[in-house]
């Protein structure tokens, strides 16, 4: 099947209007969101979307699409070949069940004996499941390839609708790990802990600072964020220099790992 290879940035739009859609319902909004998310500059993408990712929706997504060892495409996939993940604990109780086997296509069937069952009454708490008959906006599901499987990353929902819907294939943005790579671990957590190093004891501030270089070295965005937020947005010129020093010393020890 063709792939149609996509920037990251553009998954990350993907999700944010998936996610605000649901916020904000109405066909005249989806229109405007969708237009005022494409304007975006690509730094406030990435803070929506961590936003929605850590604090709203508290799952990986932002990690997985923002992780550089990944290559993204647009892809039609077959249903079959796809692999359930983690949506909530009622839900997967039943998923992850010896009788599921996190297969959607059995999971399709459970769900429509189930609604048959049950038409008024929600005992197994699968109400979210259960067909609203509306057209199903931002039709196109994430996704994750590990191991020769396609794992649902977002859209579980909506991928659910599709196949009651009686679809057999479905359109996706498949990711797949090519390469060695660092994930972007967002400016909040840079903002706080410097927030925690003002407000902390000498113990306090080395043990923030031991956790900013360790973060530094593994993401491939905390070089940016310790120079916004322990730099250029700090007007203490005594905290300006243990930025400076984070920066340095963090440059050191790149220095000294690489090989000629």
């Amino acid at each position: 099947m063709t792939k149609v290879a996509i920037p990251a940035i553009e998954i990350a739009k993907a999700y944010l209007l998936a996610e605000l859609s649901k916020i904000f319902p109405g066909d005249n909004f989806q229109n405007s969101l969708e237009d005022n998310i494409g304007k975006l500059p690509e730094q406030d993408v990435w803070r929506l979307l961590e936003a929605l990712s850590f604090t709203y929706r508290l799952n990986g997504v932002f990690w997985s699409i923002s992780d550089d060892s990944y290559v993204w495409n647009k892809e039609e996939v077959s249903c079959d070949s796809l692999v359930l993940t983690g949506m909530n604990p009622q839900v997967d109780r039943i998923t992850h069940s010896e009788t599921i086997q996190n297969n959607p296509l059995k999971f399709r069937d459970y769900l429509i004996t189930y609604f048959k069952k049950f038409p008024d009454s929600d005992p197994e708490g699968l109400g979210q499941f259960r067909p609203k008959g509306e057209v199903i906006k931002c039709p196109t599901i994430i996704l994750t390839a590990k191991d020769e499987k396609l794992l649902l990353l977002d859209g579980s929902n909506r991928f659910m609708a599709h196949l009651l819907n009686g679809n057999n294939t479905i359109n996706a943005y498949i990711g797949r790990k090519v390469k060695d790579g660092k994930m972007k671990l967002g400016d909040s957590i840079f903002w706080l802990l410097r927030h925690v190093y003002e407000k902390g004891d000498e113990t306090t501030k080395q043990s923030v600072l031991t956790v900013i270089k360790e973060l530094v070295n593994a993401i491939s965005d905390g070089k940016d964020a310790v120079e916004t937020y322990w730099i250029s947005h700090v007007r203490d010129e005594k905290l300006k220099e243990v930025g400076k020093q984070i920066l340095l010393e963090i440059s050191k020890t790149s220095n000294s790992q690489m090989v000629f």
